[in-house]
């Protein structure tokens, strides 16, 4: 055996070592399950938590179709103590879009649905409903939320109560958030300033491909607690809301809102109010019926610094918006009238961006037929 030998082998086991300390579980959680058992497709938990406390980094938990209400008190179902990294993330996904429903119940001792305080998640796929205060609540960074269906979340409080209610909340000094096609409806307290669908106050967050509508305040609100910075908003459709689409609040960095679609908000489709900074972009986006206006960027001593690109003032033509069906129809002012924008190749379906010559406005893009020459 050569001098060389060992060193070879030592080498061989140390690569060995590292591939297999890397190599990811799956897990599966069903309503039938047993947390004594596995947690083999054949053998799943019953629990999210339970499943919860053995992943490790590049683990994905599997959930079975079902309704699913476990949670730790004062917060909800509690994903903490346990993070992943930029190559092996922490994977929370339905088996089947929308079939398995995370519900809150609106019990009086758990707040969220979700309360996250861990990074590097994605949770995908899920229907999430009935939290006292909210949907989500994110403290970690670096969190994807992806294809879910949010609603209906932080309804019932006391009127009189000033906490925010409603879709997902991102706190102040987290970054790095992808919220990617989901469905956020029905969210907060009717006509209620605080309550909105998104609540983001993270950096360098990402909000694409999104339906928010019907919220007791705004489709989005962002709120500079500390300065907001890094904002990218891109091809959602802002519908049907309480008080704007979106609302600029507090110190804000460089926020570019762009391809989106504002249609018939109870007051404007931009609002802002006590808004300071600059950096803000609103260009090709697409603003119809909303009750006071396109925009409002000077409200309440609000003094950033914007740009007003092109922007659109049309009626969209939506399949159906009283359904909530916002798919483009056949000659649509919307059709190859956005921005090109590399962050977003697919749409709300997962159908690639562009269709035609150019990307859509809004959430969907449109496939073919009378209303673009082909």
């Amino acid at each position: 055996m050569s001098v060389g030998t060992p060193l070879i082998l030592r080498t061989v086991a140390l690569w060995l070592t590292a591939v297999l300390s890397v190599r990811a579980a799956a897990y599966y959680v069903a309503v039938s399950g047993n947390d004594a058992g596995p947690g083999t497709a054949e053998q799943p938990f019953r629990t999210i938590t339970h499943a919860y406390g053995k992943v490790s980094p590049g683990d994905t938990i599997i959930v079975k179709p079902g309704t699913y209400t476990d949670y730790r008190p004062k917060y909800g179902l509690h994903l903490n103590n346990r993070s992943g990294s930029a190559t092996q993330r922490i994977t929370l996904k339905s088996e089947k879009k929308w079939g398995a429903v995370l519900d809150g119940e609106y019990r009086a001792d758990r707040r969220n649905v979700i309360f996250l305080s861990g990074s590097y998640h994605t949770i995908d796929g899920f229907e999430m409903k009935n939290g006292p205060a909210g949907a989500m609540e994110i403290w970690g960074s670096h969190n994807t939320i992806i294809n879910n269906h949010i609603h209906h979340n932080g309804n019932h409080a006391d009127p009189a109560d000033t906490y925010g209610k409603g879709g997902i909340y991102t706190g102040p000094g987290t970054k790095a958030h992808r919220h990617i096609g989901n469905y956020i409806h029905h969210n907060g307290r009717t006509n209620n300033v605080h309550d909105h669908g998104l609540y983001l106050c993270g950096d360098d967050e990402l909000v694409a491909n999104n339906i928010l509508a019907h919220h007791g305040g705004a489709g989005l609100q962002v709120a500079g607690y500390k300065t907001v910075s890094n904002l990218q908003v891109y091809h959602n459709v802002f519908a049907f809301n309480d008080k704007p689409g979106i609302w600029l609040w507090k110190p804000v960095d460089g926020i570019r809102i762009r391809n989106n679609i504002f249609f018939r908000n109870k007051v404007f489709g931009i609002d802002s109010y006590h808004a300071r900074g600059g950096g803000v972009v609103i260009e090709h986006n697409l603003f119809w019926g909303n009750r006071h206006g396109l925009t409002r960027l000077d409200w309440e001593g609000s003094d950033f610094t914007y740009t007003l690109g092109t922007n659109l003032t049309a009626d969209p033509l939506f399949a159906n918006p009283d359904t909530a069906d916002f798919r483009l129809r056949p000659g649509s002012p919307a059709i190859d009238a956005g921005a090109p924008l590399a962050e977003v190749g697919t749409d709300f379906e997962g159908t690639a961006r562009p269709q035609g010559a150019a990307w859509d406005i809004g959430a969907y893009e449109f496939r073919g037929g009378a209303g673009r020459e082909e």
